[in-house]
């Protein structure tokens, strides 16, 4: 539970980081990024998605995500609701997993 709720909280993540795959610079494009790297354990590309304070975070958690199996995602359904410079993206789902809700920030235009 510790472990959902961290990663919960580290998704209030959103600096764009120039890695092969294009990403749609949108609240929902960058939910399914993130979700899709946190799953096939790309923590430095997950870390990209993320403010500075998040990322840290995602240092963190490295060592305790990498023994735990790979996440492999049913579908990816993201409907987000922005207000300003913060969004708030349901994110549907990983296989076996319920809805999960990410937090966003805008972070240097991104």
């Amino acid at each position: 539970m510790k472990i959902k709720f961290l990663i919960l909280s580290i998704a209030s993540c959103l600096v764009i980081s120039s890695c092969g795959k294009k990403v749609e610079n949108t609240p929902e494009g960058i939910t399914v990024a993130f979700v899709e790297a946190l799953s096939s354990k790309d923590f430095d590309g997950a870390k990209g998605y993320c403010t500075t304070t998040s990322g840290a975070a995602i240092d963190g958690l490295k060592g305790v995500m990498a023994m735990a199996p790979e996440t492999k995602l049913a579908k990816t359904e993201v409907k987000c609701e922005t207000t300003g410079d913060k969004s708030t993206c349901k994110f549907c789902c990983a296989e076996g997993k319920p809805e999960e809700t990410y937090n966003l920030v805008k972070d240097n235009g991104n």
